[in-house]
């Protein structure tokens, strides 16, 4: 996703790996915010682990989750004049993470599946924010 979008309009993808990462970025532009917008604008890593509980973004969450999205990562992408975020989306929730982004539970012993997850979740992440492409994926 970058700022600068067609002729000023707003934010564009400039890339997608599927129509769930498409969806996800459409419904943000309609609305004009988002965990991705957020990231952009703000320079923040914004990660939802659970769409159906997120309070954030008015209308956003319920519009994502009808549209297949139940978790979000969006890193934001830095240097440059236009800035952007890598938005990763998921059909499954995600780990579970508090503010500070680490695990809210008590250790991996309480959830065997949410560390492999969260183990996942952030080798991906880490995968695809090194790449130097400003693209969306979908899963």
């Amino acid at each position: 996703m970058r700022a600068d979008g067609a002729a000023g309009r707003g934010p564009l993808t400039i890339a997608s790996a599927g129509e769930l990462a498409r969806l996800g970025d459409a419904q943000q532009y309609e609305l004009g915010v988002g965990p991705c917008l957020e990231s952009m604008r703000e320079g923040v890593v914004v990660a939802v682990p659970d769409m159906v509980a997120e309070r954030r973004w008015g209308g956003y969450p319920a519009r994502a989750v009808a549209a297949g999205v139940r978790a979000t990562l969006s890193l934001p992408l830095p240097g440059g004049e236009t800035p952007g975020a890598l938005n990763l989306y998921a059909r499954t929730p995600g780990p579970s993470a508090t503010p500070t982004g680490r695990s809210a539970s008590s250790g991996p012993t309480s959830s065997p599946e949410r560390w492999r997850r969260r183990s996942r979740w952030r080798s991906t992440a880490t995968r695809w924010a090194s790449s130097s492409r400003p693209w969306s994926a979908g899963r």
